[in-house]
């Protein structure tokens, strides 16, 4: 509801309040280093489908008036750093957490970084489909 009201309004969130949004959207309140690991593949992208509510490239270019590609590299600095937290979770000592969810959680951030890195494979099922067939087809099939 929050994007939507900023769209129709044609607000530009700060770089701050579209990253607590996302964490909410997707359900991590609080924002730990476990939390940010599932976070590391949300929609970093210019408006590409259409009408929506700008994206963290946007804002943060918005509010720090730097360009598209000082943005996008402060963008991907964030990623790198988040996965460095998510790799060493695991080898914190007394880490509360089991392994097991650990490992979740990374396979989830894997799985949307992959999604969304190179444009956004949910939206543009084109770019999704050979990694599909390699997937499921191509190995039934035994093609290489």
């Amino acid at each position: 509801m929050t994007e939507a009201r900023w769209f129709n309004s044609g607000y530009t969130p700060t770089f701050n309040e579209f990253l607590n949004n996302a964490y909410m959207s997707i359900g991590l309140r609080g924002g730990s280093t476990l939390q940010e690991g599932v976070f590391v593949g949300i929609r970093t992208s210019k408006k590409d489908r259409g009408d929506h509510a700008p994206k963290s490239i946007q804002c943060y270019m918005h509010e720090s008036g730097s360009s598209e590609v000082e943005a996008r590299e402060c963008i991907k600095e964030l990623i790198v750093e988040t996965w460095k937290k998510l790799n060493k979770e695991p080898q914190a000592i007394g880490s509360e957490l089991p392994l097991e969810f650990i490992e979740c959680v990374r396979n989830l951030a894997r799985m949307r970084h992959f999604m969304y890195t190179e444009g956004d494979k949910h939206g543009k099922p084109d770019m999704f489909k050979p990694y599909a067939l390699s997937l499921f087809v191509d190995p039934i099939l035994g093609l290489p």
